[in-house]
């Protein structure tokens, strides 16, 4: 395995694959029994045996944000432990323990694969592959003239989908407007999170120097369908998030990936109101409806009261059981029947704090608040950085990509309560980890060394040509 800028870490087209089927059909599955066997994990545990052993150099003794994790998931198998033993559900919790466990795994896996530019450039092209098959999906159910088409011919598949028969059934039902569209990927705000991370990396494709062919042409497709899912989600948080893209991609002059951002925005804007904003086609009565309920409490519903309460009742309730301080009760229990009471049911569990605090404890959901905050200030300065590298250009799209999510972090438990949305944090935090290589890799470019006096002069025109087309 070389640390050579111009090659490819062995064994990376296997990750390739991985994040091709996180980001369009995650929940492929084959069933054991009553038990789906989801192609996703089955990839994980490959990704393990066939991994590089250590993590690659980097600007840091540890990879960022390692120690924090190593913190985060004994508390959450512990949580599941404590759970089971509180609501007798072993089978669920073990099965349950299995895939947290896979959902962490990605954050190793994803630091040791993406090692060398070439690594990052095939990681960009199947994130505009995915971005464009799931924002495809998410437009054609979402309006009556697709809808039955995508229904029938893709979303009623049993390997696709182990819940193929209420998504038949919800679509089913649907008058001939516009609906809530989504994807193989899951729900609305789910599909719409998945779409707000793959944008901003996509958009940095678009820089990408040299011949990639088709590449270039694909990943501006799929810019300018990314909008469009993430409306058609009708998901608040997702349309925030995709929002606040689109302004810190205008204020923040974040110039590497500014194009594949604004351009597709505007042509948004002038299809959506070349149309109309009241075309049969649209649904935006339940964006206007939901947010004038969240501010007028003599509307609002289950919905907005679990937003608002999600950041004060954890803290009432730790007060009255002092042992959810360290530990929760799993995420087990909301999947799983118990004649015993949950403490999560009935209380507001529509953010990651909230949802963390009642499964793993206090503890864990300050730290997924510390881990969430680092991510954002440390890409927010990594794109200020003064050297035009690819590193910066690289934190540019990420300082985005976290931007864009945390308005569903902020009022969706999927980042937990869902092993594909642990995966997709983790997939994330792992990118911006990955920075620390790049900024070494920038680093040998300039001058002539990789670290500890190891020579790279020789292996580092390629890198270095790709460092500076992107800056140019």
């Amino acid at each position: 395995m070389s640390s050579s800028l111009s090659e490819r870490t062995r064994g990376v087209y296997f990750f390739v694959l991985f994040v091709l089927i996180l980001f369009t059909i995650p929940k492929a599955n084959l069933r054991l029994g009553p038990i789906p066997i989801y192609l996703v994990d089955v990839f994980v545990m490959f990704l393990v045996v066939v991994a590089p052993r250590r993590a690659p150099p980097s600007c840091r003794k540890t990879v960022r944000y390692a120690t924090l994790l190593s913190i985060i998931l004994p508390i959450a198998l512990v949580s599941e432990l404590m759970g089971m033993i509180t609501f007798g559900n072993f089978f669920e919790a073990v099965y349950q323990s299995f895939r947290t466990v896979i959902a962490f795994l990605v954050f190793p896996l994803t630091v040791r694969f993406i090692r060398t530019p070439w690594d990052l450039l095939l990681v960009l092209q199947a994130l505009a592959l995915a971005v464009l098959f799931t924002s495809l999906l998410m437009v054609m159910t979402s309006l009556p003239q697709t809808r039955s088409f995508v229904i029938n011919g893709v979303m009623s598949n049993s390997f696709l989908d182990p819940n193929w028969r209420g998504v038949v059934d919800k679509f089913g039902s649907a008058r001939d407007v516009g609906v809530r569209g989504q994807s193989l990927v899951g729900v609305s705000i789910l599909s719409a999170a998945f779409v707000n991370v793959c944008w901003p990396l996509t958009a940095l494709l678009l820089r990408w120097p040299g011949k990639i062919g088709v590449m270039r042409g694909i990943a501006m497709l799929s810019c300018l369908m990314a909008p469009f899912a993430v409306l058609m989600s009708y998901s608040r948080g997702a349309i925030a998030g995709s929002i606040l893209i689109i302004l810190v991609g205008l204020l923040w002059g974040l110039n590497h990936v500014r194009r594949g951002i604004l351009f597709p925005a505007a042509i948004f804007a002038i299809v959506i109101f070349s149309i109309g904003v009241g075309s049969s086609l649209f649904f935006f009565d339940r964006l206007v409806n939901r947010t004038t309920a969240t501010f007028n409490s003599e509307l609002a519903g289950v919905g907005e009261h679990e937003r608002l309460y999600s950041y004060t009742e954890p803290f009432e309730h730790v007060i009255e059981h002092p042992r959810f301080l360290f530990l929760g009760e799993g995420v087990t229990i909301r999947y799983a029947n118990s004649p015993i009471a949950s403490q999560q049911r009935g209380k507001a569990t529509h953010s990651v704090f909230s949802i963390a605090y009642y499964s793993y404890g206090m503890i864990a959901a300050l730290l997924y608040t510390v881990l969430i905050c680092q991510i954002l200030f440390f890409t927010a300065t990594m794109t200020k950085s003064k050297r035009g590298t690819l590193s910066r250009a690289f934190a540019q799209a990420l300082f985005l990509v976290v931007v864009g999510i945390i308005p569903w972090l902020a009022s969706a438990h999927g980042a937990i309560s869902h092993s594909r949305g642990a995966m997709l944090l983790f997939f994330v935090v792992a990118l911006v980890a990955s920075l620390d290589r790049f900024r070494l890799l920038d680093r040998g470019v300039h001058s002539g060394n990789l670290a500890s006096g190891t020579g790279l002069a020789h292996r580092s025109l390629a890198g270095k040509k790709i460092t500076e087309s992107i800056v140019r």
